[in-house]
């Protein structure tokens, strides 16, 4: 049972919300939803019983009287804003406006004609869109199965064919969206059905966007945590084939290992996500190397089309290169590793905890290989937490340019830490040298961040 205040899910026997501990009761007594039997475009569908409720939409099991077939009826009706029901009729309210309930309509439409354009098994299939009582309908196909969300909090992580399976029909439907110059923004296994005859199917476009390959556009942030790639919390970004591949692959992490990833944003800022095959020694080391690469946190070191992600689980190499950024050729193999890490040089990194305001708590100091300009933070190489009064940190590298940043929990005056501040205006290159070089910082608080400054780089020369 849905809870009406938080939209959260309850157990059907539950008294009162888990999450808010609103009444379930009164909420079910007063359920917005049409009367079984109601009539839609002149009794050629009628509503049954509520499928599922969510903060801006009910769907039904519903009928089709023309072609004799049972369909599932989805109705725009953003309750979470406050929208009420007189009669069948959809009133606004509360915190939505009429203008706002308006374009939110249309959204909903728009969401049911890029459904409609695809007829693909893997794809959930529209058969009609229509507006009626104040409000919009789509009437799609009826999904008899589960979500993958259901299935993994059921019975755990899936074996290793059994998740890839279904991950291949999802990346084939991916396929023919990408085609179409469409990106998903939102796969998540609570967004993928299983049918009972295995078959996997792909839900909810509404945050379905056009794009162009490589432009760089303001889309709106929309986004679960988990599951989205960094780039798609920042409304300016190039947008791509790779964030939803990230998604897919995050999608499939969850299905081997039976745990959400870490955010994207957290590992920008040094948080290690653990290998599938870490937390599942039955994830082969293939499957698993081929989701990591599939979720760098840096787009263009992701595969950039579905079929070089399907080719990588496989343990094929892609069909075409992931193109740099950096100027500079991507080494392969056991040679050119050798060449790059033969040599290190050793540099010291003291930190000057008495600049602007002193920093009397951990600060975490990453290290990462330097690159061009990029929507994405570089992936640390090298990091470490450094004690409230240690400022010393020798670190050895191999050869080549750095960047480095700091990361502090802070406080705003007596209260608790509420997050995590991430400030770096004069992010710097760290070019090592060999023999013990000091690099200087000075770690101080500003106005209402952490300050960062490098005061000396030396350069390795071979």
């Amino acid at each position: 049972m849905r809870c009406v205040v938080c939209n959260s899910e309850n157990r059907n026997s539950a008294a009162s919300c888990s999450a808010c501990g609103s009444p379930l009761a009164t909420a079910a007594a007063s359920s917005p939803a049409l009367p079984v039997g109601t009539r839609l475009q002149g009794a050629l569908y009628f509503v049954g019983k509520v499928l599922g409720q969510g903060g801006f939409g009910i769907t039904y099991l519903g009928s089709d009287t023309g072609l004799r077939r049972a369909v599932a009826i989805k109705e725009f009706f953003p309750q979470a804003q406050g929208c009420s029901r007189n009669g069948t009729a959809v009133q606004p309210g509360g915190m939505i406006t009429q203008v706002e309930y308006v374009a939110e309509k249309a959204k909903f439409l728009t969401e049911g004609q890029r459904l409609a354009q695809f007829q693909h098994p893997h794809i959930v299939k529209v058969f009609s869109l229509f507006e009626e009582n104040n409000t919009a309908y789509m009437v799609m196909e009826l999904l008899k199965g589960k979500t993958l969300l259901r299935i993994i909090e059921d019975h755990g992580p899936l074996e290793e064919a059994e998740a890839l399976a279904y991950i291949t029909q999802i990346a084939e439907a991916l396929d023919v969206i990408h085609s179409a110059k469409l990106l998903h923004r939102d796969i998540k296994p609570e967004n993928i059905v299983i049918t009972e005859a295995k078959r996997a199917v792909l839900l909810d476009f509404g945050t379905a966007r056009e794009f162009a390959a490589g432009k760089t556009r303001r889309m709106t942030t929309i986004l679960t945590t988990g599951y989205a790639p960094l780039e798609q919390y920042g409304q300016r970004a190039r947008f791509g084939v790779p964030s939803d591949i990230y998604s897919l692959a995050a999608t499939l992490y969850h299905l081997l290992t039976g745990e959400i990833p870490i955010q994207a944003t957290d590992r920008a800022a040094g948080v290690e996500l653990p290998a599938p095959s870490r937390l599942n020694p039955k994830v082969s080391s293939k499957v698993s190397g081929a989701v990591l690469s599939a979720m760098e946190v840096r787009v263009d070191r992701r595969p950039q089309s579905v079929g070089d992600f399907l080719r990588a689980l496989r343990g094929i190499r892609p069909s075409s290169p992931i193109p740099r950024n950096d100027g500079s050729a991507a080494p392969t193999g056991v040679k050119a590793r050798r060449q790059t890490f033969n040599r290190t040089g050793n540099v010291v990194i003291n930190v000057d905890r008495a600049g602007h305001l002193r920093i009397d708590r951990e600060v975490t100091i990453h290290v990462a290989k330097a690159a061009a300009p990029s929507i994405d933070r570089p992936q640390p190489c090298k990091s470490v937490r450094l004690g409230r009064q240690e400022q010393r940190w020798p670190i050895e590298l191999a050869p080549g340019s750095y960047r480095i940043w700091a990361t502090c929990t802070i406080t705003a005056r007596d209260t608790p830490a509420f997050a995590t501040r991430l400030w770096e205006p004069n992010e710097c290159d760290l070019i090592v040298l060999p023999g013990n070089e000091p690099v200087n910082l000075t770690v101080g608080r500003l106005a209402d961040g952490l300050h960062l400054t490098m005061e000396k780089a030396a350069r390795f020369s071979e």
